[in-house]
């Protein structure tokens, strides 16, 4: 979860951007088992993107299935020296979060299944809340692209 500071300082995702990142989802095929968007990276317009993992939710367990979602933001690096991304060469933290739902089946002591499904993705700003009872703040507000 992120605070309105932290979203105040993230950089402003571009449409066009979007766009030729949901290009570069529609050649992930979901229903295999190989479809973690986690090394997803691209170049447009002479600048690196790629997503960050912001970490992932705990297994929940279904009987003979397990699922968890996995959590991500757009970031634009440097990779002039280091060619994966990193806290060395991070330019800009963008607005755009990308969240994918995993399911697993199997066990610790065979081998475990992965299905990687269609992430959802959401744009991350501040709303003002008008004062109802408690006065008039921000909040934090994902919006769907």
């Amino acid at each position: 979860m992120f605070k309105v500071k932290e979203v105040d300082m993230f950089t402003k995702v571009g449409s066009d951007v979007i766009e030729v990142f949901k290009n570069h989802l529609s050649s992930y095929d979901f229903d295999s088992e190989d479809s973690s968007i986690e090394e997803l990276e691209f170049e447009f317009n002479g600048t690196n993107y790629a997503l960050r993992s912001n970490g992932k939710d705990d297994w929940i367990s279904d009987g003979k299935y397990e699922s968890t979602t996995e959590n991500y933001q757009l970031v634009s690096y440097d990779n002039s020296k280091i060619k994966y991304p990193c806290d060395k060469n991070i330019i800009n933290y963008y607005n755009l979060v990308v969240s994918q739902d995993v399911s697993r089946t199997g066990s610790y002591y065979t081998d475990w299944y992965y299905s990687y499904y269609k992430p959802d993705m959401n744009v991350i700003e501040t709303a003002t809340v008008a004062e109802v009872i408690i006065p008039e703040h921000e909040e934090v507000i994902y919006r769907t692209v």
